[in-house]
């Protein structure tokens, strides 16, 4: 067992769902003793991007190192490492990172019932149709600390996506928006598919911008929709019987999450704004954390 092991309680987190994950993480838990979550001094997440952010998400501000299982080629694994061959040098690695303190971003969905739902993520939150193809395209208001932008008092989209420099690198950057390092604490705003006005650009705010999305009135028929969370919990207007009234986004102001990056940060966004220059925005299918989650349309 490496170096350090000893002092620190681990739990594993991987995807049920991968047989050889599974078969990987089952040798790590009985090598390092799987902790409870609510004992543990780090949180370990096997597998690619989505785990790390699962992760992150249900932590409750224990530190999380992510790493790909070795030998595996099938994710990219931006905020993972890529250099665990296994318990020989787990710890070591783990004691070499360098910890980055993430925005933690607090949603709450208002209903035309007055029933609220509040979730945070250290991802993305995202309003959008639940019918991509149905109905027309949404006029959504957005104020920012009470106050509409003079460039855009309405938004004509399928949605809008808000989110922190950890998921810049998804959903945000396949609408066109630029990925943002670790380093920075700014929140986006960007439009999923903008026809008013047409060249809709990124917005990028203080994180202790409060962010207010109201919905088009008789939205529930025409225009029902649906509010995602980085951490794959969704409600919609179909679930609530009623239709999604407002999103209120801020910074939370008591949750906290960090992340163990042995590689730098900024490779992150290197990397992904080359393969966006190469591939275009268009061809990146939203991030792999939404996949089989948000399910709308």
């Amino acid at each position: 067992m490496s170096r350090g092991a000893a002092q620190k309680k681990i739990h594993f987190i991987w995807d049920p769902h991968k047989p050889d994950v599974c078969a990987f993480a089952h040798q790590m838990t009985a090598l390092f003793n799987q902790a409870a979550p609510d004992e543990a001094d780090l949180i370990v997440a096997i597998g690619g991007d989505g785990t790390a952010l699962y992760a992150l998400d249900h932590a409750n501000g224990v530190p999380v190192f992510a790493m790909t299982m070795p030998g595996i080629k099938s994710s990219e694994g931006f905020l993972t490492c890529h250099k665990v061959v296994g318990a020989s040098n787990l710890m070591d690695i783990v004691n070499d990172c360098t910890p980055y303190d993430l925005t933690v971003l607090e949603g709450t969905v208002e209903f035309e019932n007055g029933h609220t739902e509040t979730h945070h993520t250290c991802a993305d939150i995202v309003i959008e149709k639940l019918k991509v193809n149905g109905g027309t395209t949404l006029d959504l208001k957005a104020e920012f600390n009470g106050n509409a932008m003079l460039d855009m008092p309405r938004i004509g989209s399928n949605g809008l996506v808000v989110a922190t420099p950890l998921a810049s690198t998804g959903y945000h950057l396949s609408n066109g928006g630029r990925p943002i390092s670790l380093r920075n604490d700014r929140v986006t705003l960007s439009a999923i598919t903008p026809y008013k006005p047409r060249h809709f650009g990124e917005h990028v705010f203080d994180p202790d911008t409060v962010i207010t999305i109201t919905a088009p009135p008789r939205t529930y028929n025409k225009r029902p929709l649906g509010v995602g969370f980085g951490s794959g919990v969704a409600y919609t207007a179909y679930d609530m019987d009623s239709p999604i009234k407002s999103l209120t986004i801020r910074r939370a102001q008591d949750k906290t999450a960090t992340l163990l990056m042995h590689h730098n940060p900024d490779e992150n966004v290197w990397r992904t704004s080359q393969w966006r220059d190469v591939q275009g925005p268009v061809s990146l299918v939203r991030y792999c954390y939404h996949k089989a989650r948000l399910t709308f349309g």
